[in-house]
Formats: C-alpha cells, sequence, structure tokens
C-alpha cells in the first residue's frame, strides 16, 4: 500500500526539475512510492504554457493488474526568484510573479450568481488546458481521453499550484461533467483562488480536496480574505478610512478544501523583533539587492519564510505528509 498524498508530494516536487524552465536536476521518486509508477520517469507529459510560466505534468497510472487506473496531474507552483543573468529566465520569473498579484476577481467559469475567482490564476489554468504535449495533444485532449467511468484522477499543486489544481478540478467536474466521487484534490501551501460563493461552488462539485498548510506559511493566506491572518492586524493600525475600506472590500479570498495545519514554531529567534521583521519583508520584496537592508535577523526572518513554504524533503511540508509511517504501516490515504 502506498500513501497517496506522498506519492502527490512527490509528484508536486517533480513540476520544478523539468521543462524548458525547471532545475534540470533529475528528480527520483521515495522508495516507498515507486510502487505506483508504473511507466518509466521519461513517460511523464509535459504541458507548458507559450510564455513559459506556467506547467503541469500527467502520468497514467495502474498500482497492480486489479487496481483503479488513475490519470495524475500535477501544477508547477510560482518559480522561486533569483538574480540570474538568462534573461529569459529573468523575464518569466517576473511574469510569473506580475500573474500572480494579477488578483482581479471575476466570475467564475459557469458560476452562480457573486462567485468570483483569481483572474491570474484562472488565465493560467485556460493557458495549460490549451498547451501541446511533445505530441501535439492539448492537456484537455490528453485528460479527456485519460477519462474513464472507472479511472480516478488525482490532481495536485504546490503554491500557486494549488489554486490551479483548484480551479482544473472545478472546470473538469462543472463544464466537463466528469463525476465528482472520481476527483482527488491535495493542494500543498496553496494560494487561494476564489471568494466564499465559488468555495461553496467548489464544494458542491469537488468532494475530495485536502489542503496541506503550515502556520508559518504566508503563502496560504494570499489572496487576502476575511480568515487572513494579515487582515485583522491591518485593519487594527491606524490608518486613514478609505485604506480600511479598501482592504475590506478586496479581502474576500478564501480556501478550499479540508484544512490541516501544521505549526512548527520556525519565528522564535525572531518573534518580537519588529526591525527584523520589518526589515526581512523589505528586504524579500527586493529580492535583497538593498545592502542596506543586509541585517543577520532579517536574513534569517525570510530563511524562515523559505522553509516554512518548502516542499523538499526534510521540511515543513514534507515532515507534516504522512512523513513518519513505519515499513507496512497503514495510511488513511493508502491507495
Amino acid at each position: 500500500m502506498t500513501c497517496s498524498h506522498r506519492f502527490l508530494l512527490n509528484c508536486a516536487r517533480e513540476t520544478y526539475t523539468v521543462g524548458r524552465f525547471g532545475s534540470g536536476v533529475p528528480y527520483g521518486f521515495e522508495p516507498r512510492v515507486m510502487a505506483l509508477l508504473q511507466t518509466p520517469p521519461a513517460a511523464i507529459e509535459i504541458f507548458q504554457s507559450p510564455d513559459g510560466k506556467d506547467l503541469a505534468i500527467l502520468r497514467h497510472i495502474t498500482p497492480s493488474a486489479n487496481a483503479t487506473p488513475r490519470a495524475v496531474l500535477a501544477f508547477r507552483g510560482t518559480l522561486p526568484p533569483q538574480i540570474t543573468e538568462n534573461l529569459p529566465l529573468a523575464e518569466v520569473i517576473a511574469k510569473d510573479w506580475l500573474n500572480d498579484a494579477y488578483a482581479i476577481p471575476v466570475a467564475s467559469p459557469c458560476g452562480s450568481a457573486g462567485a468570483i475567482v483569481h483572474l491570474g490564476f484562472l488565465n493560467s489554468v485556460k493557458a495549460l488546458l490549451a498547451a501541446p504535449n511533445a505530441q501535439g495533444q492539448t492537456l484537455q485532449q490528453r485528460l479527456d481521453a485519460l477519462h474513464t467511468s472507472a479511472t480516478e484522477t488525482f490532481i495536485t499543486g504546490h503554491s500557486k499550484g494549488g489554486p490551479l489544481a483548484n480551479l482544473a478540478a472545478y472546470m473538469l467536474a462543472k463544464i466537463q461533467g466528469w463525476d465528482p466521487a472520481k476527483i482527488k484534490v491535495v493542494t500543498f501551501a496553496a494560494a487561494r483562488c476564489g471568494n466564499m460563493a465559488f468555495a461553496d461552488l467548489y464544494h458542491a462539485h469537488v468532494h475530495g480536496t485536502h489542503r496541506y498548510e503550515v502556520g508559518e506559511d504566508l503563502v496560504p493566506h494570499v489572496p487576502l480574505g476575511p480568515n487572513s491572518r494579515f487582515v485583522w492586524l491591518i485593519r487594527s493600525i491606524s490608518a486613514p478610512p478609505w485604506i480600511k475600506n479598501l482592504i475590506k472590500d478586496s479581502a474576500v479570498f478564501v480556501g478550499v478544501g479540508d484544512v490541516k495545519t501544521q505549526w512548527f514554531n520556525l519565528f522564535n529567534a525572531v518573534i518580537g523583533n519588529a526591525k527584523a521583521i520589518s526589515f526581512g519583508l523589505l528586504q524579500l520584496l527586493s529580492l535583497g539587492l538593498s545592502k542596506n537592508l543586509r541585517d543577520a535577523k532579517a536574513q534569517h526572518f525570510n530563511l524562515i519564510l523559505g522553509k516554512a513554504h518548502s516542499i523538499d524533503l526534510g521540511e515543513t511540508y514534507d515532515l507534516m505528509t504522512c512523513a513518519n509511517l513505519k515499513p507496512g504501516e497503514v495510511c488513511a490515504h493508502d491507495l
């Protein structure tokens, strides 16, 4: 038996290694999930948007001769910020981050009145569904070809890949008419894709969604929503009424799925140090380029932010996803 959540975590990691702007470092799946891979790693299908900022991989797996066939779809998150002389890479990173900030609320596809979603994320999903693989078939065509009444579809993503997974699952269930019981979604550190009306619509059409959040991670709380941890702080500070009203009107986004949250006490070293946190955030926004912000505790603060968001082996999201299973131990998510 294999934990499906750990397998999907492995798939989410893999998205950062492939494609035009992937790391190129071969990624090996954990031995505990290798049983689910009946095809060699080269058999994965890669779909990338024309501008390169969005990427998804697709697998078709059969755990055993009598097991249910499964399609596995994984969306890549935002490309990490970095200083590079590779101008095409620098350009696509900038486009990726600008797309994240393109949080203009628009009507959800085939949605009810009042259901809105993040325009940037919606555009990314549409671009990927229309993107071709190496054989010229689009992701939508491949999903339709793999989908049968017996096939289960697992969809996952990390960071930006999380809301893309949510939107794709909703569109497959609502627009394509797929059986909701056959769609399983697991996201890690996912940003938010829509408002409460969309969340209600989503849960009516997608019945199995798990959302992993590390308590110290900022990404699961953006774009801002009524239950974001930062909204109450911003509203409590002394600010002109128009700013507070703007925050109140724009903070509409919520997460979707059954949330599992775990805290790792990562901020103990800088908690209460307003200078370190302020400089750390400024350093993050400036990509650390300003010499005036080279404060040791501020750099430590940003290191913590990175660790809180990481899905690498041994980091936070890895540790909270059924990491301590003993050989032969049964997991609630076993396939």
